[in-house]
């Protein structure tokens, strides 16, 4: 006799793509917008954008990375992690007519066509370049050892 609890539920075959994939932070690419942008932008604008289109469980937890280049020792471009639109991640500032690797972990909540963005600005420099946008981690498989 059910309770009306769903604690004893196991999904049939047609439920097993509601079941919410579980993710932690590693550095295997999942999801790439690899290609350079460049912005002369002097305040923050979205460079890039990734829509997390799987359905993930909501405490996931990702790593993404990007490189920034811009600027000289006397003028600074920035960069940061925004998600839907609101700033999530470290201002990252740069000063080098060279790459560098930013990177900062994030843990959810998360829902399924949540938008990662990219936001950069030229600052003083004259112009600030973004590239190697990668969202990261590694998908939890979990084994059924009910017998």
């Amino acid at each position: 006799m059910s309770d009306g609890s769903d604690s004893d539920y196991s999904p049939l075959p047609e439920d097993i793509i509601n079941i919410a994939d579980f993710y932690y932070p590693s550095d295997d690419v999942l999801i790439s917008n690899g290609a350079e942008k460049s912005t002369e932008w002097p305040v923050m604008h979205k460079a890039k954008e990734i829509t997390l289109k799987t359905i993930i469980f909501k405490q996931s937890s990702f790593r993404i990375k990007f490189d920034l280049w811009g600027g000289d020792p006397t003028h600074l471009v920035s960069a940061q992690i925004y998600k839907n639109g609101t700033a999530i991640g470290t201002l990252w500032t740069r000063n080098s007519k060279s790459y560098a690797t930013f990177i900062d972990n994030f843990e959810g909540p998360w829902e399924q066509n949540d938008t990662i963005e990219l936001w950069a600005t030229r600052g003083t420099s004259d112009e600030a370049r973004v590239q190697n946008f990668n969202i990261c981690g590694t998908k939890n498989v979990f084994k059924n050892t009910l017998t």
